[in-house]
């Protein structure tokens, strides 16, 4: 009988707790447990800057001139999908058993794959707050084509536009490249039970990723619109005109006329051409001369009150490039929209509340770093459960004193919980935490309270023997080792 107590015991506190499998419980204590994981380094640095405006592609060639790997550009997508067919092989048929995971809600909330709902949680978080998304979906299926979510499907094409294979498990990248890396990896991205992807966050808080300030970015590039300013007024005056070479403007034309005809090299190579040549031209006897061959005072001052100003101008820009290039060498930078105004990007970059679209960020440093986070399926959290409780129920039957029971009871609790903590932090294996640990402790305080109800009723019946009340020290006794009395 009491064999049969322990086991349907054990099967009730499993099936209770199994409840938390329709919650998001289990899912906030792995976010939360991520506080104690290790973070991979990925294979090229990142640098996260907040803020960006409409022209990407000039702060791209800023990115790449002062010595970035690449630039990732991250945009608030609203939750949109965009079509990626051609890049997806096509698989076996039985590949995909579970086909609800490609049609879910959460993605096609209309016939208008682009359009948002009520029930479609917004992609735009402040890393400072606590209502991080635990997950993402980065690859869907509708009408027989493939999606990826549009910060995905960006990263997507920054990673050499690799194939991509599609199962319920996992999304395969074969043959990616990164920009200053190494090529021709395969990548495995391991996918929840609906679907998604746990995202693996290196740190909550965007203060502590390695950023830079859009602002820098941007100063640098209303300096050099002054400086053209000023070289062009220069110019106007016949500053120029004793050079027996080109001019510091015409270079500078020259560098913009390449950037704007896509010829990534001769940009670079012309732009090192014109800091070279404005250097010389600033601190070489250039003013000296044009002061001499002017001959009246109010010529003088034209031309040093032009010098001043553009030395001061080519001066803070040649230590903002220096700045910049010590903080971006050999990284990735990933420009994520910072705020909803243009006056709020160059102002307020780094307000304490400054949200920040940073998902583009996190997935590219877990494909970067090979850093993913696995989750057993839903169904393995009660069989662990189950065999848990029952291994304990055995153990407790087998104790016969009181105390030492309940010592076993914390003790199986706590080991448990460890256990499973210890799996998660150590191998990026998460079991379900709460089925398992509700299990144990609705067991233990079940067990125990039907061990103390016998007792009682031990007591009650030892009393009965006794013409008249005996003392509560002798009852216990009597009770707990009755074959000796």
């Amino acid at each position: 009988m009491k064999k049969v107590f322990y086991i349907f015991s054990a099967i009730f506190v499993v099936g209770i707790s199994s409840l938390f499998l329709f919650t998001d419980t289990d899912k906030k204590i792995s976010f939360y447990l991520q506080n104690f994981m290790e973070s991979r380094e990925p294979t090229v640095p990142l640098v996260l800057v907040p803020g960006v405006d409409s022209d990407f592609e000039k702060y791209s060639l800023m990115v790449r001139e002062l010595g970035g790997a690449g630039v990732a550009l991250g945009l608030e997508n609203g939750a949109s999908f965009e079509c990626v067919d051609e890049m997806v092989e096509k698989t076996e048929p039985g590949i995909e058993k579970k086909a609800p995971l490609f049609n879910f809600k959460i993605v096609f909330p209309s016939k208008n794959i682009s359009a948002r709902d009520s029930k479609t949680p917004s992609l735009r978080k402040n890393l400072n707050s606590k209502t991080l998304p635990y997950s993402i979906h980065l690859a869907a299926k509708k009408d027989g084509k493939y999606y990826a979510d549009g910060s995905f499907s960006f990263l997507l094409s920054f990673l050499g536009k690799p194939n991509v294979r599609v199962s319920d498990s996992a999304v395969f990248l074969k043959g990616a490249s990164v920009p200053g890396g190494s090529s021709g990896n395969s990548i495995k991205i391991p996918r929840l039970s609906d679907g998604s992807v746990a995202l693996k966050y290196p740190v909550k808080s965007w203060r502590e990723y390695k950023n830079l300030p859009f602002r820098d970015f941007y100063r640098l590039s209303v300096l050099e619109e002054q400086l053209s300013v000023n070289l062009t007024k220069m110019a106007g005056l016949g500053l120029f005109g004793e050079l027996n070479s080109d001019s510091p403007l015409d270079v500078f034309k020259a560098a913009d006329d390449a950037g704007k005809n896509h010829t990534d090299e001769d940009y670079f190579f012309i732009r090192k051409k014109f800091y070279m040549i404005m250097s010389a031209y600033l601190s070489g006897n250039q003013e000296r001369i044009l002061c001499e061959a002017t001959g009246d005072e109010e010529g003088i001052r034209i031309v040093k009150e032009s010098f001043a100003e553009c030395r001061k101008i080519f001066s803070e820009i040649e230590t903002l490039r220096a700045k910049i290039s010590d903080s971006i060498g050999g990284a990735i930078c990933i420009f994520v929209v910072g705020s909803e105004t243009d006056s709020e990007i160059i102002s307020t970059p780094y307000d304490s509340d400054f949200p920040v679209q940073a998902l583009p960020f996190v997935i590219l440093n877990m494909i970067l770093a090979q850093d993913f986070v696995a989750f057993l399926p839903w169904i393995c959290a009660p069989l662990i459960s189950l065999l848990l409780c029952l291994l304990f129920a055995g153990l407790f039957s087998v104790i016969k004193n009181d105390v030492l029971a309940r010592i076993f009871s914390v003790f199986m609790i706590l080991l448990v919980s460890c256990a499973l903590v210890f799996v998660y932090v150590k191998l990026c294996l998460f079991v379900a935490c709460a089925v398992p640990v509700c299990s144990l402790i609705l067991l233990s305080l079940i067990l125990n309270a039907g061990r103390f109800w016998n007792f009682r009723k031990k007591i009650a019946a030892v009393s009965g023997n006794f013409s008249q009340d005996a003392p509560d020290i002798l009852l216990k006794k009597i009770a707990s080792n009755s074959g000796n009395f």
